[in-house]
């Protein structure tokens, strides 16, 4: 995938070789493991997006990569634009050439464009438990393999803090039931690339929102004990033996949020789940430790954001200054 413009800047059109080398090149990565399935995804498109707008391919220079930032500026989200600069350095470091990324233009060039263009992140609204408990009581109402399904899904995603990721991937196989509730056996996630796997405990909760007890009666409705867990369902309640997809179980849960009538439905995503769980636990005095290792998260900083959204009520300072004005009267 050789570049033989010396700019690095053509209107030339792309060759379709240099696109399927791209993609076979992503997915041999992908097959040595050294990316997960999401990263070889964006690393794909993410680099095929600047072989297109820019008409050529690889190695890249800085001119060029100037060139590509201009272009996008003013309708690409500059943390898009951030991760995309991070595919084209992860291709020259596989590839031990010059990186390009490196160069202070470009370091100042997405500063300026993140000055100009940033706007706040947009965050899934957190499903705290009042709300759960209305979607789950809306599946109670239901009673067809989908809401049996959904049930399971929404209890499992909230309780087990899954990944959506991780929650579509599922077998049997990795279930124990035991007394005290189930173990889940998670062979491989976001943070463990390496493949060490995680043992998640869920326990057994109130009767009319255990996830336990939920997953049972998906078994026993699907009558399935071997594969993935969460399958999909055809109009006519056939269970096929493919799995939901992660963008299906997202449009799902959103349909329900509608369907519910929860407030701020459109906001929700699957990633409510895990982070209204997290969030709830940090607003009943869930130690940092225990939260990260029940999340799976490597680092804490994205668990200290959900303890500050838990707790930011009852660690506000105008607690004390309430508890002063009652002092002075």
């Amino acid at each position: 995938m050789q570049n033989n413009n010396k700019n690095g800047v053509t209107s030339s059109n792309l060759s379709a070789d240099d696109s399927e080398e791209l993609y076979y090149e992503a997915d041999t990565i992908d097959q040595q493991a050294s990316m997960s399935e999401s990263t070889r995804r964006a690393y794909y498109s993410d680099l095929q997006d600047f072989m297109t707008k820019m008409g050529v391919g690889f190695p890249a220079d800085t001119k060029s990569v100037l060139i590509y930032l201009e272009r996008c500026a003013d309708h690409i989200n500059p943390r898009t634009l951030r991760r995309r600069l991070s595919m084209i350095r992860k291709w020259h470091r596989l590839h031990c050439v010059p990186d390009p990324t490196n160069d202070l233009a470009i370091k100042e060039k997405i500063k300026a464009i993140a000055r100009t263009h940033g706007t706040p992140k947009i965050k899934a609204k957190a499903v705290r438990l009042p709300a759960l408990l209305q979607l789950v009581k809306y599946c109670d109402e239901h009673s067809s393999l989908l809401y049996i399904r959904s049930k399971a899904l929404l209890l499992m995603g909230y309780f087990g803090a899954f990944r959506r990721s991780e929650l579509v991937n599922l077998v049997w196989e990795s279930i124990d039931f035991v007394p005290e509730g189930m173990t889940i056996q998670l062979p491989r996630s976001k943070t463990d690339q390496s493949g060490e796997g995680f043992v998640c405990a869920i326990p057994f909760g109130p009767d009319h929102y255990c996830p336990v007890r939920a997953l049972l009666d998906w078994r026993d409705a699907s009558g399935e004990y071997e594969g993935y867990l969460f399958r999909r369902i055809t109009k006519q309640e056939k269970i096929l033996q493919s799995p939901i997809s992660s963008h299906h179980w997202n449009n799902e849960l959103k349909r329900l949020a509608h369907q519910a009538k929860l407030p701020n439905a459109d906001q929700i995503t699957s990633h409510s789940l895990r982070r209204g769980s997290t969030t709830e636990a940090a607003s009943r005095g869930a130690p940092l430790i225990t939260l990260k290792q029940h999340g799976r998260w490597r680092s804490g900083a994205s668990v200290l954001e959900y303890i500050e959204e838990g707790r930011r009520f009852k660690d506000s300072a105008s607690n004390l200054l309430y508890d002063f004005t009652k002092e002075d009267r």
